[in-house]
């Protein structure tokens, strides 16, 4: 279980389309979700309409799903664009049984807030 955790964590592309079915990305989607995976800072800019706030969302959904207790931080030049990334995020969970799972809480807080 462990060498699947750090080979995921290298991969995240992998990992997205293994633990999110029947999500599929696109060439350039997984050269993105890898880059994302191993580098600390990532900037990613492609034209309008490319996808890139539901890759980001998707992206930072399937970290914290491999690092336990992750902080994800979203900035933007307006809070109206910071929250399409959780809209997103909740556009996701609305379709996909697995991600759902995983914002679920025991507790009565959200573990999605803003």
């Amino acid at each position: 279980m462990e060498e699947q955790i750090i080979f995921y964590r290298t991969h995240l592309d992998i990992f997205i389309e293994d633990a999110f079915p029947p999500i599929k990305l696109s060439r350039d989607q997984h050269v993105i979700a890898r880059q994302i995976g191993n580098c600390r800072d990532s900037d990613v800019v492609q034209n309008r309409g490319a996808g890139k706030t539901w890759l980001i969302a998707l992206c930072c959904h399937a970290l914290c799903c491999l690092y336990p207790q992750t902080f994800v931080a979203v900035c933007s030049k307006t809070a109206k664009q910071a929250k399409l990334v959780l809209e997103k995020l909740k556009f996701l969970a609305e379709r996909n049984p697995n991600i759902a799972n995983e914002l679920t809480s025991n507790n009565a807080r959200s573990l999605v807030q803003i």
